[in-house]
Order: C-alpha cells, then structure tokens, then sequence
C-alpha cells in the first residue's frame, strides 16, 4: 500500500494521460490486525485506458522475500513486466 501513490504516477507517465475517475476500496482482510491490509484501485483514464493497481499486503509473514511491486502494462501491441524486488 506504501507505493500506490508512486503506481498511479508511472500509470499517468507511461500511459500519457490523467485520471478521469477513480474508484477505491480498502479493508483487514488477512492479517486481522485492525489496520487496511488489502486495497484495490480501478480508474478510467481521459484517454480510454483502464487502470487497476492492487495495493494489499497478501503475503504472510514467512513469505520468502519483502513483497515486491510488479507493473504489467498490457497493450494492442504487447505486453510489458516490471518486477521491482
């Protein structure tokens, strides 16, 4: 949930366009322990791209590595990862 501010900015720079309309919702799904946990983002974009950035902290605590943030930016020309560790 810490980067989700950052996401939205790259979403804005790689697509080339603003928000239009957001739509948000946030929750203690996982961890139970009284704090949001669990978070999706859906946006429309001005220019007609669609948008959604899953900000939940759905590891467990004996997951292998930090939790990482992974972009797929999915297009009519292909398809590009980012995995960021």
């Amino acid at each position: 949930m810490d980067h989700t501010v950052h996401l939205a900015d790259l979403m804005r720079w790689f697509i080339g366009s603003e928000y239009e309309s957001v739509y948000c919702e946030s929750g203690d799904l996982i961890h139970n322990k009284n704090i949001n946990d669990c978070g999706i983002v859906m946006a429309n974009m001005e220019n007609g791209s669609f948008v959604s950035i899953d900000c939940s902290y759905a590891h467990h605590k004996n997951y292998p590595i930090w939790p990482q943030v992974d972009m797929e930016i999915i297009g009519t020309k292909g398809v590009l990862e980012v995995k960021c560790k």
